[in-house]
């Protein structure tokens, strides 16, 4: 029996961009159910469009190769990984490295803005092993400093 999922894009008009909100809801077994929960949770929302889904939900397997997270290193030294085959591998368990996208926070308190502190965002690549490293945050990332 299929499942259905619905994700809120607000606005909905011409001339404007269309943004999700983030958030999936679901599963539903029938339209009727995912209508009424819709109704019950965007009331005031007229002008909010919805994507709706049909699918199901899949649980993957775990990496053999992947260790428990207590016992995962920091991301962050290159010495881990090596060269093969144009590709970028774990020395430890051979698996290629991932690329995280990570957000940070940039402080523009010196610069000549209209409101001080960090009130801005960069965006950096950082190599990490799923398998035996945690997913880098912004605080792995090199020169991070708190914004004050």
């Amino acid at each position: 029996m299929p499942n259905l999922f619905y994700i809120p894009i607000y606005p909905v008009g011409e001339g404007t961009k269309q943004n999700t909100f983030g958030i999936l809801y679901g599963p539903f077994d029938d339209p009727v159910s995912m209508k009424q929960d819709m109704r019950e949770r965007f009331r005031s929302a007229s002008d909010t469009a919805f994507l709706i889904i049909n699918g199901c939900v899949s649980i993957m397997e775990p990496n053999p190769k992947e260790m428990p997270a207590s016992k995962k290193r920091n991301p962050g030294n290159n010495q881990h990984y090596i060269g093969s085959n144009g590709k970028m591998v774990c020395r430890d368990c051979g698996e290629e490295t991932s690329l995280a996208h990570i957000p940070f926070p940039v402080d523009v308190s010196g610069w000549r803005t209209d409101r001080p502190g960090c009130n801005t965002c960069g965006y950096q690549e950082m190599r990490y092993c799923p398998n035996c490293e945690r997913r880098p945050t912004y605080r792995d990332l090199p020169g991070y400093k708190e914004c004050k």
